[in-house]
């Protein structure tokens, strides 16, 4: 509605009132953005843990230990999920620590250079 008021108002005037309009719906999509992103980011860290690690894993140790106690789980189906998860989260850990060393010696490499 005040867009079109606007237009309506510029149509006889400057470009002056048009600058405006456009600018505050720039802005209002930019405070939209700035929102869900805001919104989306705190959704991903409500699970308690924000390791990428374990939200990769999918449970937690702790959660898995709770479904043995429970009942829910066997021994061996607990043993299994736990070496399964702790697999994982190896190679997670080194992935992220191979490429950790990587950009030290690529680091090393251009100050020797440099």
């Amino acid at each position: 509605m005040l867009v079109v008021q606007v237009l309506q108002a510029s149509s006889d005037q400057s470009p002056g009132p048009i600058i405006i309009a456009s600018l505050v719906l720039i802005g209002l999509g930019v405070a939209g953005f700035l929102l869900v992103s805001w919104v989306r980011r705190r959704m991903l860290e409500s699970d308690g843990d924000t390791s990428d690690a374990s939200r990769q894993a999918g449970f937690s140790l702790f959660e898995l230990r709770q479904l043995h106690k429970q009942g829910k789980l066997t021994d061996e189906e607990f043993a299994r999920a736990r070496d399964a998860m702790t697999a994982k989260l190896r190679a997670v850990t080194s992935e992220k620590k191979d490429m950790h060393d990587k950009t030290e010696k690529n680091e090393s490499g251009m100050d020797e250079k440099g």
